[in-house]
């Protein structure tokens, strides 16, 4: 089985331009984050102005090596 991520499948990222795959990397970590933020409001564990979960430092560093 094919993991889909936001409607779109492995074999389908692999045919988009490189522009498009690092839009959708974006797309997919602020997924992610989001997710991961509501789920620790939820828990009641979501700390004041805490950005250093795993994929926000994905995402700074891959907005370092794109500017």
């Amino acid at each position: 089985m094919l993991q889909m991520h936001l409607g779109m499948s492995y074999t389908e990222l692999q045919k988009l331009p490189v522009r498009y795959r690092h839009w959708y990397i974006r797309r997919l970590s602020k997924h992610f984050d989001k997710k991961n933020e509501n789920k620790q409001r939820s828990d009641g564990k979501i700390l004041n102005g805490d950005n250093n979960t795993p994929l926000s430092r994905i995402e700074e560093i891959f907005n370092k090596k794109m500017e």
